[in-house]
């Protein structure tokens, strides 16, 4: 079913894990969740519990808030990969974006690890994690990580 939400990383779905003390990454959550209509893509920040459990299940032990991740269809991609792989699943134009895989990894990433350096710098850094709107909560599997939500 279209746009469900399981949160498996099947293909009707996919995570992102995200540095949710980051203002620049919780600015790219809101982008992603207006520009999926569909509501495919699920959130869990690096923070988390969950977001740990998921790394640790796929090798990766030592975790870097200046890394984004994106699981899809059971496969990991992390920094410009994980980017271009959610553009992918967003609506018009944003969709086209996903087409620039062929640059290689090694030259985007360089760009991507520039942002990620100085993203508090630029950007600041908040002293919790971002609370999503009530109306966008079942999109966070690590909602229990964000206590401030009623109920």
């Amino acid at each position: 079913m279209a746009g469900s939400n399981n949160h498996t990383g099947t293909a009707e779905s996919g995570i992102v894990l995200y540095d949710g003390q980051c203002p620049l990454c919780c600015g790219a959550v809101k982008f992603i969740i207006t520009r999926d209509p569909l509501k495919k893509i699920s959130f869990a920040a690096l923070q988390s519990d969950v977001a740990h459990q998921f790394l640790r299940q796929r090798g990766i032990t030592e975790i870097s808030k200046g890394t984004m991740y994106f699981l899809d269809q059971g496969r990991l991609y992390s920094r410009s990969s994980a980017a271009l792989h959610i553009a992918r699943h967003l609506k018009s134009p944003w969709n086209l974006l996903g087409r620039t895989t062929w640059i290689p990894a090694a030259l985007r990433d360089v760009l991507y690890d520039l942002i990620a350096q100085s993203r508090y710098r630029i950007f600041g850094r908040m002293a919790s994690c971002w609370i999503p709107p009530w109306e966008h909560r079942g999109r966070f599997i690590d909602r229990d990580h964000h206590t401030s939500f009623p109920g």
